[in-house]
């Protein structure tokens, strides 16, 4: 884990979170771990409700979810970090009577947790869309939404995108403060007038960096060269599976290496897994990760065409360049500043001819510039952006108060 400083200090700070905190280790973990070294932390997971079974989330989940909150739903994931598991809510959350009742629950569970644990007019930070009533509610030196994903275009059908848009309307309208981790994201949202900042998805430099002199684990040591690699949550909306399935079809002296779960029932993964030269490890810690980056020549980003990859800014791009790899990504405005040391495709066909070239581009020399380009993107700048940005803010609340 992580162990750094924040510029922002002696705050209690609670994290109203779009995901469960030990589910997969992303932007909200990366962000509030941080934080938490200089500040009191509480971080809410979602909460389940009587649809949890029916939207793609697992079994396992949704059950140690309910039995966290049965047993107290309080742990502390180190000093000055407390996760809470929230009582379950209503489904539909998004329909505005529904979305009243389950913020309105979740309020009184943190203004108890507030009351318990001793917090006085906190920094909330709020990932969920749908979260204005509670926003409001809550009492706050300063309310943040932070966007990281354009949650109406989901095409899930129990989040109608004209609600959706709806609730995070209002969401805005009861922040002090917007942040996003796309330009997408954040010229979208500048639009509803209130202070909004780009900030972008970063990298743990020092873990992945690692790359550079490990060796690879045993299993990926044993596969045929060169190794094409992705490494990340597996998901309708970050893996195109029929691209990786063309490439692998037509290029079977190419090992393609999938490190990584799959999240909901969606991509197809069928045809793929009977390619002999595609090989799924699944879920790896993300400290082994590094060790998995080590052994691929080059690193894809294979993001779908669709209205939600257009507003994504992947995780993956800068842990890639932290390992000084070689990447190939689907063509995206937001690595458009970057093209000079990313390889970007609009067809199947492009994307082949990238990999082709990416391949004799494995020399020091990039690796070196990937790497410098990632350092210059650590999680570490991203913190002392987001601090400053904060307290500046607050210094100028106090000073017309």
């Amino acid at each position: 884990m992580p162990e750094v400083t924040s510029d922002l200090a002696g705050h209690d700070i609670i994290c109203v979170s779009s995901t469960d905190w030990d589910v997969h280790w992303g932007t909200q973990q990366q962000v509030l771990w941080r934080l938490a070294e200089t500040n009191r932390v509480l971080f809410l997971e979602v909460p389940v409700s009587p649809l949890s079974p029916f939207t793609g989330l697992r079994k396992g989940t949704w059950v140690r979810q309910l039995r966290r909150w049965q047993q107290g739903g309080l742990r502390e994931e180190k000093r000055n970090l407390l996760i809470a598991s929230p009582p379950p809510v209503l489904p539909f959350r998004y329909h505005k009577m529904t979305n009243r009742i389950t913020q309105n629950i979740l309020a009184g569970y943190i203004e108890n947790l507030e009351d318990r644990l001793g917090f006085k007019n906190p920094i909330v930070i709020t990932y969920q869309a749908d979260s204005a009533a509670l926003v409001k509610r809550l009492s706050a030196c300063l309310k943040i939404y932070f966007c990281t994903d354009d949650w109406a275009a989901s095409e899930r059908w129990w989040q109608p995108p004209d609600k959706v848009r709806a609730r995070e309307m209002d969401l805005v309208d009861a922040c002090d403060l917007v942040f996003a981790t796309s330009q997408r994201l954040a010229q979208r949202l500048k639009e509803f007038g209130k202070p909004s900042y780009f900030l972008s998805n970063a990298v743990d430099y020092d873990l992945f960096s690692r790359a550079q002199a490990l060796f690879s684990p045993e299993e990926i040591c044993r596969l045929g060269k060169p190794v094409i690699g992705f490494a990340g949550i597996i998901h309708r909306h970050s893996f195109d599976a029929s691209l990786i399935h063309w490439l692998g079809h037509r290029h079977p002296d190419w090992t393609f290496l999938i490190v990584g779960k799959k999240e909901g029932r969606e991509p197809d993964l069928t045809d793929l897994k009977k390619l002999p030269n595609v090989l799924f490890t699944g879920y790896k810690p993300l400290d082994m990760l590094p060790g998995y980056l080590a052994g691929m020549d080059v690193c894809l980003i294979p993001l779908p065409q669709t209205e939600w990859a257009k507003g994504a800014f992947s995780l993956k791009l800068f842990e890639y360049l932290a390992a000084g790899k070689p990447v190939v990504t689907t063509w995206t405005e937001e690595y458009v500043p970057y093209e000079n040391l990313v390889r970007q495709a609009r067809t199947y066909e492009e994307f082949e001819q990238c990999v082709e070239k990416a391949l004799g581009e494995n020399c020091q020399e990039l690796a070196r510039k990937r790497m410098e380009l990632a350092r210059d993107n650590s999680w570490e700048n991203r913190i002392t952006r987001f601090s400053q940005v904060i307290n500046d803010y607050l210094a100028e609340k106090h000073a017309s108060a």
